[in-house]
């Protein structure tokens, strides 16, 4: 699979396009805690550089489509 970075959404703008994924940041802290049990880890769902963090828009998708366990 190829990657770009365009593939990369800032958890705000993510969470503003796609709120039926994580509604608030609340919800994503909470997954983003919980990472290594709910797959975003395995599936690299979730990139952090510094304090920011990206969602790989790929990545989540197929962590969804495979589910997240």
């Amino acid at each position: 699979m190829d990657f770009t970075l365009e593939q990369l959404i800032p958890i705000d703008s993510f969470i503003e396009k796609y709120p039926h994924i994580w509604a608030n940041k609340g919800q994503f802290k909470w997954f983003w805690f919980n990472r290594d049990k709910n797959g975003i880890t395995k599936h690299g769902v979730i990139c952090k550089m510094g304090n920011k963090f990206y969602v790989d828009s790929v990545a989540c998708a197929i962590w969804l489509k495979e589910g997240n366990e």
